[in-house]
């Protein structure tokens, strides 16, 4: 149908492996139908299901499509990891807990990146009418409208047939009433023909009257009770056809009941046998990575030891270096404290004999100067004895 169909277009657009999964799992359309025709009811709860639908409402049609979608996109990995269509058939007649804003959400990008050529065309919702009438509804199910007819049918033709009852009696009520009548003026006229007299003929007639009278209305009711009886055979037949046709269908509801429990029974033992199985296998992984873990464990454990060993032996390796640097350094502090003093002996015997040799050339130049300025001396005695001299004659020659 159109309204399966859509959904497939959609997750085959969007999520080709998913739609392959459920292809190979009865099929998109099966599961989405399934989602459809309970208007999403039997998979969200109350509140989520009115959220959804606030939404539906106030969009167009196609919106419960993409909202279908959205819901099995949401459920990927659950629909991906199903083994069976068995499974899928119940994934997708029960609630699991879900967020709702995220489908809503989902199902409005679906809509948004979805090409127009892929959906079926869809009218938007109409509002009812101000009389409160509805229209015309014709896309129902054709045998349950059928069934509700012949009933309808049959309670009116019921109906029809006791009013006719009703009428016969009451006609034959009226009948008797008004023989009741005819008797009593027949005896009345009898008794007074009696008194006066007369002859028997006309009471003899009358007589005659009266018995065609209640042969009649004996006949009549006669065929009144066989019509009574005959409608009440055939009602009687009628609610043993309904019976036994209501036997039926609850026999083979029973048996479909009974199948469906089976299947379910036997779905649930094989999932609790899967869920033991996995349970083994998760307990089996538990245990391995129990011993992976005290594996690692151990291996930590050894690599600490062999890092505080590394650690240990580095530290003594230092320790020992520390102590050869310290005893290096002290030889060689000590040998540049011996330089040291060494040099600062020739230093001082060098200082000693630069004052000595500045002492002698000290006393060299002192003399020399002494005899310098001796000779200075004696020079300026000359000069000033000569300058003397020389004023005294420029005295005399001017005198």
């Amino acid at each position: 149908s159109q309204c399966a169909q859509s959904p497939r277009g959609i997750l085959a657009y969007h999520d080709k492996q998913l739609a392959e999964a459920l292809r190979e799992k009865g099929g998109v359309q099966t599961h989405a139908w399934t989602l459809l025709q309970s208007a999403l009811t039997e998979v969200l709860s109350s509140g989520e299901w009115l959220k959804l639908w606030d939404h539906i409402l106030s969009n167009d049609a196609s919106y419960i499509y993409y909202a279908t979608v959205a819901f099995m996109v949401y459920f990927r990995a659950s629909i991906i990891s199903a083994e069976k269509e068995e499974e899928l058939q119940m994934f997708f007649r029960r609630s699991s807990a879900l967020d709702i804003g995220t489908v809503i959400r989902l199902a409005y990008s679906l809509q948004a990146s979805t090409p127009p050529a892929l959906m079926v065309p869809t009218q938007p919702f109409q509002p009812l009418q101000a009389d409160r009438t509805y229209a015309f509804f014709k896309n129902g199910p054709q045998g349950e409208a059928d069934t509700q007819l012949e009933q309808q049918d049959r309670l009116r033709a019921e109906e029809e047939a006791l009013m006719r009852r009703r009428q016969i009696v009451e006609e034959i009520e009226l009948q008797t009433a008004a023989l009741k009548s005819v008797q009593r003026q027949d005896v009345e006229r009898t008794a007074a023909a009696e008194a006066a007299g007369q002859g028997t003929s006309g009471a003899l007639d009358g007589r005659q009257q009266l018995q065609a009278m209640e042969e009649a209305l004996r006949v009549q009711s006669e065929q009144v009770d066989d019509e009574i009886r005959e409608a009440k055979l055939k009602h009687i037949q009628e609610m043993q056809r309904a019976y036994a046709q209501q036997q039926q269908q609850q026999r083979e509801a029973h048996e479909k009941e009974k199948e469906r429990l089976k299947g379910e029974i036997r779905e649930r033992a094989e999932a609790m046998q899967r869920e033991i199985q996995r349970k083994l296998e998760d307990e089996k992984i538990r245990s391995m990575e129990s011993q992976a873990q005290r594996q690692l464990w151990t291996m930590q454990e050894e690599a600490e030891h062999a890092a505080r060993t590394e650690r240990l032996r580095q530290g003594i390796q230092n320790r020992v270096a520390e102590i050869e640097h310290a005893r290096v350094s002290s030889l060689a502090k000590w040998k540049m404290e011996e330089e040291e003093e060494e040099l600062k002996r020739a230093y001082e015997k060098a200082k000693r004999d630069r004052f000595v040799k500045l002492e002698e050339e000290l006393a060299t130049q002192l003399e020399a100067e002494s005899v310098v300025i001796e000779q200075q001396a004696r020079s300026e005695a000359e000069l000033l004895k000569l300058n003397h001299e020389r004023n005294l004659q420029r005295i005399s020659e001017q005198m």
